[in-house]
């Protein structure tokens, strides 16, 4: 069983009634969900590394961070299992609808970095 902290949730109690509840970020829960399948990272997230795939030796998705203008450099193996690579992908998928629907709402629509292909062109 995976256990998730919610980092960015509120508490609210009523305390005479003894009742509370929880509000969370969906996105920020979503992510944490992600995290803790090793789907999704918020370091890379937060260092502006984007995903792509690469082909030699073997296909695997690698997390990339820019080195230069127009230059990215792979700094870890994101995974190597093509199962592993299609949850990852499918999960950054639904991040970005996500992503997507929220900005319709206020206006500014602003995708998220999709995976690249490695320079070999594959």
């Amino acid at each position: 069983m995976k256990e998730i902290n919610i980092r960015t949730g509120e508490v609210h109690m009523n305390l005479a009634s003894g009742q509370f509840y929880v509000t969370a970020d969906a996105m920020a829960t979503l992510k944490d969900i992600g995290e803790a399948y090793r789907l999704f990272s918020g370091n890379d997230e937060r260092h502006g590394r984007r995903l792509s795939m690469e082909y030699q030796p073997q296909t695997m998705l690698v997390a990339q961070e820019r080195v230069g203008d127009g230059e990215w450099e792979p700094v870890r193996v994101v995974a190597k299992d093509q199962k592993q690579i299609r949850a990852c992908l499918a999960f950054q998928e639904l991040l970005d609808a996500i992503a997507e629907m929220e900005q319709e709402k206020v206006g500014e629509i602003e995708p998220r970095r999709k995976p690249r292909r490695s320079r070999d062109g594959r």
